[in-house]
């Protein structure tokens, strides 16, 4: 799956699943430059990443993005963007703060636009131009309490499908990929959430609460998902294109 000559640019790629595809693609050979809203964060870890770089960008800051994406492909060029960033809050509809609603909707979906609008240019002009959103299994079905978080990544969804009806006459795909839960720090954190408002263990808080649709029943490791994104980057995958695919665990299979 050699990526080598090959630049990608990662959203929220500071910590998490952002960083593990990061890692993932340098070391089949790309260029990787590492973008976050958080720039110290992000800084620290493209310097354990060889053959990355760092910028600070603010999906909600549109000038920036275009900016941003513009310096990227002007030092590197640019063949792959993956549209990673996004956060969670939880509650429900009566009571979800707007400013969440608005922050999630901006970063997540209109991020995902702002960012593949002002790469389109420049992933046209390469050979293997790929669009790579993460969506979510809440990109297929839904939760309660996660409306804004699970309307986003829905809106992911579709926008891939139309991306790619436009785009598969220029050489580039766009395909989402779906994962359930993975674990990362903001996972781990759900679990002790669960386990003290339940008075339950931590064991029992994550298999019979939060993976309790997940046939599984466990974890995804980040790396699971960077290798899945890998592949659909590589020459192996230049005919996959429009998909939403599921890394679940079995969840959307019921």
């Amino acid at each position: 799956m050699r990526l080598d000559g090959r630049t990608a640019l990662v959203t929220g790629a500071a910590r998490g699943l952002g960083r593990s595809i990061s890692s993932v693609l340098a070391r089949e050979g790309a260029g990787v430059v590492m973008a976050d809203v958080d720039a110290e964060s992000v800084r620290q870890a493209a310097t354990t990443i060889p053959n990355a770089r760092a910028v600070h960008m603010d999906l909600r800051e549109r000038a920036a993005v275009s900016s941003t994406i513009e310096a990227v492909a002007e030092t590197s060029g640019l063949d792959m963007l993956v549209n990673n960033a996004g956060f969670q809050r939880v509650a429900p509809i009566a009571e979800f703060e707007e400013d969440d609603w608005i922050g999630i909707v901006e970063t997540m979906l209109t991020g995902t636009f702002l960012c593949t609008k002002h790469a389109l240019p420049h992933l046209r002009r390469s050979s293997a131009g790929r669009v790579i959103n993460i969506a979510s299994v809440h990109g297929l079905v839904a939760s309660p309490c996660k409306s804004a978080y699970v309307a986003a990544k829905h809106g992911i969804v579709g926008f891939t499908k139309s991306l790619a009806l436009e785009e598969a006459g220029n050489g580039v795909t766009a395909n989402a990929v779906c994962p359930g839960y993975i674990r990362t720090d903001l996972v781990e954190s759900q679990v002790s959430a669960l386990a003290e408002s339940n008075n339950v263990s931590a064991e029992a808080a994550l298999e019979d609460i939060l993976l309790q649709p997940v046939p599984m029943k466990r974890l995804l490791e980040p790396e699971e998902v960077a290798e899945l994104v890998a592949y659909i980057a590589s020459d192996r995958a230049s005919g996959i294109t429009g998909s939403a695919i599921p890394i679940d665990g079995g969840w959307t299979a019921q």
